[in-house]
């Protein structure tokens, strides 16, 4: 995974900021696992299963381009 290697100034609100975006990194298989959820129970409740599963691909592919920086 790459680091985020960004500069900030010392303000409180710059650290939160720095310290929410490692983290997000360190937690980015979480984050792809809710996204897969979320879009999958979606694409369930569609009446036509095929375009289900077309969206299904191409939503996954963006949800790793999303968190594999």
């Amino acid at each position: 995974m790459a680091r985020i290697d960004i500069s900030f100034k010392n303000t409180k609100r710059d650290r939160k900021l720095y310290n929410f975006l490692i983290e997000m990194e360190d937690r980015s298989h979480v984050l792809k696992e809710a996204l897969r959820e979320y879009f999958f129970e979606e694409l369930k409740t569609e009446n036509n299963s095929e375009k289900s599963k077309i969206k299904k691909k191409e939503i996954e592919k963006e949800i790793i381009d999303i968190t594999d920086f």
